[in-house]
């Protein structure tokens, strides 16, 4: 499910421990949690809101065709952004502060 309005959100960001993939699409989490949108999410000026669908991808063989993968703790969550300036982002997942995401590196 595409964004209506993705460009402010769109990109990697990093917290203190975790980083935040933000595309048209779908978001992740770290390198193993994978995100989809269940509905369009709602756009504003400054925040983005809806529900994921996620679940825990990894590898387990890279050398076979299609790559073996195990998925793990799936379910749904409540997910939103919200624009502090050009850089930072806070985000919360079911309604709980998960930190300040901003410029990585």
């Amino acid at each position: 499910m595409a964004l209506a309005q993705p460009d402010p959100f769109l990109g990697t960001r990093c917290g203190p421990n975790e980083n935040i993939h933000v595309e048209p699409g779908a978001i992740g989490f770290n390198e193993h949690t994978v995100c989809d949108w269940r509905d369009p999410p709602v756009v504003k000026a400054f925040s983005l809101h809806g529900l994921i669908d996620c679940r825990n991808v990894y590898v387990l063989d890279a050398a076979t065709d299609p790559v073996t993968t195990r998925t793990l703790d799936q379910g749904t969550r409540h997910l939103r952004l919200v624009l502090v300036n050009d850089i930072d982002m806070d985000v919360y997942l079911d309604r709980v502060p998960v930190g300040r995401f901003g410029a990585c590196g």
